[in-house]
């Protein structure tokens, strides 16, 4: 059902930008095994919930620990051509990352710190996405593919993503009835406390909520569904899957070897893009 501040888009044109370099992070680490389960993420020191309150003022969402509401860590405009989401520092100066949606494509495209890549349907009519992570690597130095899927009631839309061994890694839970409070984020597992990690699954994740909200109330997106590709992503070549990471740190998901960081190529880049 469409909300007025689930589609908060404005006519107004806000300037863009310039896109910060990557940041530098810390030595290569490896992903331990995480918690089936948010309940028992949730009772370790390995979750993290931020908060997105949005106002009307000036149409823009702030983002923001719930321990720490007071101090802003993302700051969201919105557009209504070209980069749908700008996700900027809570300076206002430095773009984080930018995401797109489409009226009858109903994948989505987004940047996170100078990453480009794009979120793509798995089903038709369900809601079943992927997303190559630029924080998470197999053991062979293959970027993590993510899953996506959502679950909706009378209240709240959730989006849970978990990674490739199936433990839940983030979930976006959106309010339906909020005016100001449009939902929560919430990170776990051993990246939850993790800058670049949370980066990438603040704007992933709302991402794919607005894409969804587009598909439920946009006739076009049907059409979309219909002659859509869901699941093309799977015809990539394994290659393609390198995928350039955020900065020079990468998590494996397996193995007791770290994996090594295999940056793409501008080349790679370009094949990487859906068309």
């Amino acid at each position: 059902m469409e909300t007025s501040s689930q589609l908060a888009y404005t006519n107004t044109q806000f300037s863009e930008a310039s896109t910060v370099a990557p940041s530098e992070l810390p030595r290569e680490r490896k992903v331990g095994a995480s918690s089936s389960t948010f309940q028992s993420a949730e009772s370790s020191n390995q979750h993290v919930k931020l908060r997105i309150d949005f106002k009307w003022g000036n149409f823009k969402s702030r983002i923001s620990d719930v321990n720490n509401p007071d101090q802003a860590l993302y700051i969201v405009k919105y557009k209504m051509t070209g980069k749908n989401f700008i996700y900027m520092a809570p300076d206002g100066k430095q773009v984080i990352g930018s995401g797109s949606v489409h009226m009858v494509n109903i994948d989505a495209d987004y940047e996170c710190r100078g990453r480009k890549d794009t979120l793509v349907a798995q089903k038709r009519f369900v809601t079943a996405y992927t997303h190559r992570s630029g924080v998470l690597k197999t053991s062979d130095g293959q970027a993590a593919v993510m899953n996506w899927t959502g679950d909706i009631n009378l209240k709240t839309w959730e989006f849970v993503c978990v990674d490739e061994n199936q433990a839940p890694v983030a979930k976006f839970s959106a309010n339906l009835w909020g005016i100001k409070k449009l939902g929560k984020i919430e990170l776990m597992g051993p990246l939850a406390h993790d800058e670049a990690f949370r980066d990438e699954m603040v704007i992933v994740g709302m991402t794919l909520a607005y894409t969804m909200v587009i598909r439920m109330n946009n006739i076009f997106s049907l059409f979309g569904s219909l002659f859509g590709s869901p699941g093309h992503d799977k015809k990539w070549k394994a290659e393609d899957f390198s995928g350039q990471s955020s900065s020079s740190d990468s998590l494996s998901l397996k193995g007791n070897d770290p994996a090594p960081v295999n940056p793409l190529s501008q080349e790679a880049q370009s094949d990487s893009k859906l068309k």
